[in-house]
Parts: C-alpha cells; structure tokens; sequence
C-alpha cells in the first residue's frame, strides 16, 4: 500500500510427486528432499488467501505483481484448480514488471549503456529482476548493493524486494 510492504508470505509447496529440475535446482537451490517436508498447495492456497484477506481491506483491489506474470499466474492457476479452491477475490489485477520495464520509457532505459552494466549472451540489455533493481539501487543516494538491500536471487523475498525497488 502506497509503496510500503504490508508484509510478507513465502512458503515452499510439495509438488506432489514432481520433481525439480538440474536448472531450476542450480537457480533456485531448492532440492526435492526440501519440498517432501512442505505442505501441498491446498494447504498453502488456503493460507495465502487468509494472508491477502488479512493485507487488503473492503475496498482494496489487489494487484498480483510479478516479473513473469504470464507464467506465474498459469503455475498459480493451476495449482488452485487443482486444490480446488480459488484464488482470493480481492486481487483484481497482475502486472508484469519484466514487460512494463521493457515497453515504457523510464529511467532504466534512459540510461546509458555504461551505467547499464549486464547484458545478455545477444548484447542486450538484461531486463532481469536483479539487473534492473542493481540499476535502481545504484542510482540513489548513497548507491546500494542488491544483495544487502533485497538478499540471495532468485529467492521469492528477495525478487519480491527488487520489484518492490523497481516500482517505488
């Protein structure tokens, strides 16, 4: 609200029998013996929805954002399909930071290449959301550093406090 973190909901799902992936373990660190010990998605869905019911009052309008919402809400969506429950009512909208940074014209691409450090194996721009809070942190004053502002990448709080760094 305004800008401000109205609080935090990071929970691991058991993937019922899914396993992780050798890249998605490289990224994110997360093994399948980690997530037999977690809850299902029926259990985390219910309890996600509390969180949001308890974070967005009467008249609020939720905004799911995300740096791949396409993605994350398919996962989502699926996953409360198949719990059989729905998601919270109150989150009425989705924003996609990835394709917001990429399509309007803001600070971060007015920089200038030198300030813009990464870059993808093409030469681009990376617009992922470490590059792009690492540009945002670096233009404030006194710089920051992304890992000491926001944590490890690729950690569900940490991304959630680069989005939070890119929009506000």
């Amino acid at each position: 609200r305004h800008g401000r973190f109205l609080g935090d909901f990071e929970r691991r799902v058991n993937p019922d029998g899914v396993q992780v992936g050798y890249h998605a373990f490289k990224v994110h660190r997360i093994s399948n013996d980690m997530l037999q010990r977690e809850e299902p998605f029926g259990v985390v869905g219910v309890e996600l929805n509390i969180f949001f019911d308890h974070h967005l009052h009467d008249r609020d309008e939720g905004i799911l954002v995300s740096h791949n919402i396409s993605t994350d809400l398919q996962f989502l969506f699926c996953e409360y399909i198949r719990a059989e429950l729905t998601l919270n009512r109150k989150i009425k909208f989705g924003l996609c930071t990835y394709q917001s940074l990429k399509s309007l014209k803001t600070r971060y691409s007015a920089a200038n290449d030198s300030e813009w450090t990464e870059v993808t194996q093409t030469g681009n721009r990376c617009y992922s959301v470490k590059c792009c809070a690492q540009y945002a942190l670096s233009c404030r004053t006194p710089p920051a550093n992304f890992s000491i502002v926001c944590g490890r990448h690729h950690e569900a709080k940490a991304d959630v406090k680069a989005i939070a760094v890119i929009l506000f």
